[in-house]
């Protein structure tokens, strides 16, 4: 859970990770704001300290919630770069490298709302990620008065209102990428224009000054809302280009070895699963493996505070397991893992469990959680299925689907037959697999574009 998202009393005044400022710079606005969020902090003090005590993930960021962030050293110019959690925070990185390459000069601040995310931008920049400050006016002042970016870029749609006035008042740029403009986003702005005369949208977006969108729905949305045409750019989405075609052999190797994997073998990862779809998956393995004795099995949560609960769900099924940090420190005889299910409680490892699978199930789908990002197999070249509740990658499901290069399995039963398919056609098999491929290779270019935008708003020539 994010740690805004459990400011329950706020909701109301989210739009989808936006809210809304009747005023450009109102300080009666702000201050309102600011008494709401200390409001909805007394309300959520009980689940927070909770939190602090058992999560010391929490405990480590506690300060940068309230802008207590390190100084940035030096006086280069900066680009503050905010992604709200992981696949934010991995669809940045094309961005971020191009900008180095063209600006070197240039220092590069990197924000993440999720402890999760703050992992994964350790890893991918190095450049000592924080956690983004809660929207307070002095909280957000005082991250700002460390960091002193000469413009930010916020990714898809983390939108935050004294976050925003206040970068309007210093004369910041922000620029949004990969921006999406969603159904629910949209019917918030309207029912907020309600309340301010028909153009509090407008307002609010015209602290962007340049708003870089997937697509021309999203283009014709905003306009829809108010926000001049001249500041919509239709970029497509950077995540083609984030996403990795290949893995390095000797970590593929390295895998293998840890999985005890056979060059017969044929493995499904199932990944990013939530609950009630390993069940699923586990249903179809035990049927397949009837047929298939070389059948292996890596189940990857969504969230890996729920391994104990996947382990019980294998075990009901007559299957010993395995974590992944049992299998990292050793032990584990030779031959233990051929009848067993390897369950993942790592983050960062799901890529490298694609990369050498025989087939992928992305989960959060079967069961209507919107979805998982079902292009990281199928970049890698490997056979993907994913459920029907993909609301979340409607448009990279309906781009896979119309190339035939992934298939919807609805239930058990059809996962199981499709799986069944896949492992006794292997050409057929390898052919969806390039076809998909090809797909994602096709939508490539966003981060370019949004690079030349960015590169404009930049308060210095560039070359």
């Amino acid at each position: 859970m994010r740690f805004f998202d459990s400011l329950s009393p706020l909701r109301s005044l989210r739009l989808g990770g936006e809210i809304c400022c009747e005023k450009r710079g109102s300080e009666t606005v702000s201050i309102l704001l600011d008494i709401a969020y200390g409001a909805g902090l007394a309300a959520a003090s009980p689940y927070l300290a909770f939190k602090l005590l058992t999560d010391r993930r929490w405990r480590g960021g506690v300060g940068q919630r309230f802008g207590r962030i390190p100084a940035r050293e030096g006086d280069a110019p900066c680009v503050w770069f905010h992604g709200p959690s992981v696949g934010e925070i991995l669809a940045a990185k094309p961005l971020v490298t191009m900008l180095k390459e063209r600006m070197p000069e240039w220092d590069v601040a990197i924000s993440t709302t999720t402890p999760e995310g703050r992992a994964q931008a350790e890893k991918r920049y190095g450049n000592h990620p924080f956690l983004f400050p809660m929207d307070l006016t002095c909280t957000v002042g005082r991250a700002l008065d460390r960091i002193r970016p000469d413009c930010v870029v916020l990714m898809e749609r983390d939108l935050w209102p004294n976050f925003l006035s206040l970068l309007g008042k210093r004369g910041i740029p922000v620029l949004v990428a990969n921006g999406i403009v969603s159904e629910s986003m949209v019917r918030r702005f309207r029912l907020l224009n309600r309340f301010f005369g028909g153009t509090g949208a407008r307002r609010t977006l015209e602290e962007i000054a340049a708003f870089c969108v997937q697509s021309e729905l999203y283009a014709s949305r905003l306009e829809d809302l108010g926000l001049a045409r001249e500041k919509i750019c239709v970029t497509g989405s950077m995540k083609y280009d984030s996403l990795r075609d290949s893995f390095p052999p000797e970590k593929q190797a390295a895998l293998r070895k840890l999985l005890q994997l056979e060059e017969r073998d044929w493995l499904l990862v199932a990944g990013s699963t939530h609950p009630g779809e390993e069940q699923a998956v586990l249903d179809a393995f035990a049927k397949l493996r009837r047929k298939y004795d070389n059948l292996r099995l890596v189940i990857v949560p969504r969230h890996i505070n729920r391994a104990a609960e996947v382990e019980r769900a294998i075990a009901e099924k007559g299957y010993p397991s395995f974590r992944k940090t049992t299998l990292d420190a050793g032990g584990v005889e030779a031959g233990a893992l051929k009848d067993a299910v390897v369950v993942v409680d790592t983050i960062g490892d799901l890529l490298g469990f694609y990369s050498i699978a025989s087939a992928a199930f992305v989960g959060g789908s079967l069961t209507d959680r919107g979805g998982q990002n079902m292009l990281e197999p199928v970049a890698l070249g490997v056979p993907t299925l994913f459920g029907p509740h993909v609301k979340n990658f409607q448009d990279s499901a309906d781009l896979l689907l119309a190339a035939d290069g992934a298939k919807t399995v609805r239930d058990t039963y059809e996962l199981t037959v499709t799986l069944d398919f896949l492992r006794d056609n292997p050409v057929k098999s390898a052919d969806m697999a390039l076809r998909g491929r090809e797909a994602v290779t096709s939508r490539r270019g966003a981060t370019e574009k949004t690079l030349e935008k960015l590169l404009a708003l930049l308060p210095i020539k560039h070359t």
